[in-house]
Parts: structure tokens; sequence; C-alpha cells
């Protein structure tokens, strides 16, 4: 009876999920907590500036102080820390990935069932249309997005992997779909010489440019606006790949491997930057699992075991040479061009 008791309020309390996600997502898309910020911050203040009725702004507030989101003195609502976090202007604000967890990743998981039974990516039934077609015309949606990427990519901390390299005479860094530089920052601060390059799409030059400005690294770094998908010309001693290939399908994630190995040479080294779905299924590695639910709502792509990227990369001319672990969870996997590897060692 105590186990039914138990197991009953985990499947009620994981049931009752979608609630909190839909409580941040609207207190950030009415924009509650800049608005607070700007000391607009009363029910009758908030209710005509948002134009929403008082008495349903009363109910989205009460959960939020309860949260410690807000804090209530008298008839005035003040952010606590956690609160400030979910502003636009916070130093390390949470708003955009908000916005992505509740408009776009929440609206994918809810059409999973039928989209599974249709062969189709849970997203595009929801949406309609595309995740990346989406982001490219979209500001809005392309902000959600930005963010919650910044916010992986910011967190995935290279520090221990990039100190363990031997070869600091890098001359050339790639960053293949790198975003707003958010990884190829890293490297460029360890390799002191180094110059760099991010290549991908044209909208999101100027985002990547401001970033590498803030972070000191504007005057060794470039953007050029490129498609992964079709062949372009870039040497590098490095090239990063950092959470692309897991967007992909396996037939596409093999065009973006061979486009990249076009450019390598025998002295280059590819680094692939992804989560690995450990060979064994335990309780600890739930968010490795979730994250790839995640990755088919959202983008149709996949998570992979360590020999499935063996096998992407050995379809694409290319050779597995070693995969570290780092300390945010995603794995380094080493990949230079074909070289013969005894049988067994991976």
């Amino acid at each position: 009876m105590e186990n039914m008791e138990v197991n009953a309020r985990i499947i009620t309390s994981m049931s009752q999920g979608f609630a909190n996600t839909y409580l941040l997502y609207t207190a950030c898309k009415l924009e509650i907590f800049d608005f607070i910020e700007q000391n607009i911050n009363t029910v009758l203040e908030l209710s005509k500036k948002l134009n929403v009725d008082g008495q349903i702004l009363s109910k989205i507030l009460r959960p939020l102080v309860a949260y410690d989101f807000l804090e209530k003195k008298d008839v005035e609502y003040q952010l606590t820390e956690k609160g400030k976090l979910l502003t636009g202007s916070s130093k390390n604000s949470l708003k955009g990935y908000v916005l992505y967890c509740g408009g776009i990743c929440a609206k994918s998981w809810s059409m999973m069932a039928e989209a599974a039974k249709t062969k189709q990516i849970p997203y595009s039934l929801a949406m309609g249309a595309e995740l990346f077609a989406e982001n490219e015309k979209d500001e809005g949606h392309y902000f959600a997005f930005n963010n919650m990427m910044n916010f992986i990519s910011e967190r995935t901390s290279l520090s221990d992997f990039l100190c363990d390299l031997q070869d600091t005479n890098i001359k050339r860094i790639v960053d293949i779909g790198g975003g707003t530089g958010a990884v190829i920052t890293q490297f460029l601060k360890y390799f002191h010489h180094a110059t760099g390059t991010i290549l991908d799409l044209e909208f999101v030059k100027e985002k990547a440019l401001q970033n590498l400005k803030k972070n000191m690294v504007i005057d060794r770094c470039d953007f050029v606006p490129g498609d992964f998908f079709k062949s372009f010309s870039i040497s590098g001693d490095i090239f990063i790949l950092s959470r692309v290939l897991h967007d992909w399908n396996d037939e596409d994630s093999i065009k973006i491997l061979r486009n990249i190995k076009a450019n390598m040479t025998d002295n280059s080294v590819l680094y692939i930057i992804e989560l690995v779905i450990p060979e064994e299924v335990k309780r600890e590695n739930i968010d490795v699992y979730m994250n790839d639910l995640q990755i088919w709502a959202v983008c149709g792509g996949t998570e992979r075991k360590l020999l499935e990227y063996y096998k992407l990369l050995h379809s694409a001319g290319l050779s597995y040479i070693d995969s570290k672990q780092i300390h945010s969870g995603e794995s380094v996997i080493e990949a230079r061009l074909d070289i013969k590897i005894e049988e067994g060692e991976i």
C-alpha cells in the first residue's frame, strides 16, 4: 500500500510537470519580471500595462511568490534573485530559455504520440513548419532558440579538456555551425595566439559578432556565412562541431562530416562535442534519455551511442581516435582523416 502511494505521487507529479513550464512561460511571455524590474509592480499597474484582468493576474502572481520568484510587500511586488534571472536585462538571463521550453519544446512534446504513429517530427506536426526554417524567418523564434543554445554552450565547460591538450602550436580554429561563438571563445582563450572562424548562416552573424566582442576575441575571430550541408573552403588545425550532429539523422550527419573532411589535412583534428548515450540504461542517465526525446521532438534528430558515432565517422571517411567526457556531461570525440584502426579498439 505504501509503495502504491509513493508511485501514485510520482506519477501525478510527473503528469503535472507542464503546469510549472507554462507558469514560467506565461510570466516571461507577458514580461511580468521585466515590468516589475521597471517598478511597475502593483496588480493595478501591471494589469493596465499588460492589458490583463487583475483577478487573472493575481492567480499568476501568487505561485510566483510561493516559488520565490517574487516577494510581496504590502501591494507591491519585488524580484528575488531567482526572479531577476528571468528578466531580459540580466547578464545570465534565462528568459529566452524559458520561452524556448514553453513556446517550442512543450508544444512539440504534446504531439509526440501523433508524430510517432505518423513518422513525423513532433515540432513540425505542432507548428506546421521546420524548426531551423522558423529560426531564420522569425526573430522572436530565433531569440528563444539562441538563448537556449547559449545557456547550454556556456555551461559546456571545456577547461579540463583544453588543459589536457598537448599541442599548443595551434594557429587556426574553425567552429562549424558555431552559432554566436560560445564554444570557439573557450578555445581562443586557451590558444592565445590562434585565430578563429565561425561558419554559420548569415542571419546569425550580427549576434555572433556582438558575442565575440563581448568576450574580447573579436580581433582574432571572423564570421563566414555558410551552410554546412554545402561545400565550403576553410583551412584549420582544429575543427569544432558542437551539438550539431544530434540535430540531424545519419544521412545528413554524414554530409556534414564529409564537407568538413574535405577541408582537413593530415594534421587537422575534428572535435565533436555531444551527449553520448551510455550502453546500459540506468536511472542516473535519465537526463540523457530525456534529451534524446527532446532532440527528436524538436528537430527530428537523435542522441547517439559511442559506437554509432564511430560508424558515422567511418561512413564519412574519418577515423575515431578517442573520447573524453567533460564536467558538464557531454563527451568530446576526437576524429582525424581516415587511418587504419585495429578491430576491437573501440
